[in-house]
């Protein structure tokens, strides 16, 4: 259980920021997670290579949630609930015509 929600987890609620390391000069890079429609450009802090694909999470389907499509999944996506039942989801993100929605495996 945690104490304080990290921003980079992602373990019980969609992240909301990522870690990621720029293609171009390999400087580690905190972007927020945009979820919502077009996404702003976005930079490398060190060298200024565009890093807009990576600030964007990669969706897919929710096993625990009955397999509704989220654009912005958490930890408990992969896990199918010990009860059998499907529980109902506090933090999906609706998919848009932005995000591509990895098919079912």
């Amino acid at each position: 259980m945690c104490w304080g929600c990290n921003p980079l987890c992602g373990g019980c609620r969609p992240p909301r920021q990522k870690a990621a390391v720029c293609p171009e000069c390999g400087w580690m890079n905190i972007l927020a997670l945009q979820d919502k429609g077009r996404p702003e450009s976005v930079a490398c802090e060190k060298c200024a290579c565009d890093m807009t694909p990576l600030s964007v999470p990669v969706g897919k389907r929710c096993a625990r949630f009955g397999g509704l499509e989220c654009a912005n999944p958490c930890g408990l996506a992969d896990r199918v609930p010990e009860t059998g039942s499907l529980e109902r989801c506090l933090n999906r993100v609706e998919p848009d015509e932005w995000h591509a929605i990895a098919p079912p495996s």
